[in-house]
């Protein structure tokens, strides 16, 4: 159980701060940002603010993460919390239609964490 709830936290830090990790096709910061400007037609203006808003929160998640270290709940609430806001303050930059596109895209990255998810609780059975 230890190991899975590691897993969630790492994976969770991973995709909040962008950290790539090619063999298991997590995106960094940067191919995030591609993708949003391609999947959501973003402007240059957008892009430096999603930029932004994701440099801002790997900040956030290395402080929350020292601040919590051993904590894992305090841990998870803290990335779950950083996650949100920073999906909130990149709608905030989006048009109606950017919008709706920005909650398919989060819903496919939702169901790509469950699958990695079940698969690591899969390989530590």
């Amino acid at each position: 159980m230890k190991t899975i709830i590691n897993g969630m936290i790492v994976i969770s830090f991973l995709l909040l701060t962008g950290t790539k990790v090619q063999a298991q096709g997590r995106m960094q910061g940067t191919d995030r940002v591609e993708q949003l400007k391609k999947e959501l037609s973003l402007t240059d203006k957008q892009v430096e603010k999603v930029k932004d808003i994701y440099a801002n929160s790997r900040e956030e998640m290395m402080k929350a993460r020292n601040e919590n270290m051993g904590d894992r709940d305090a841990m998870r609430k803290a990335f779950r919390e950083n996650t949100d806001k920073t999906n909130k303050e990149i709608e905030k930059i989006l048009t109606p239609v950017q919008k709706k596109k920005f909650d398919v895209l989060k819903e496919q990255w939702r169901k790509q964490m469950e699958e990695r998810m079940q698969n690591m609780r899969q390989r530590n059975n």
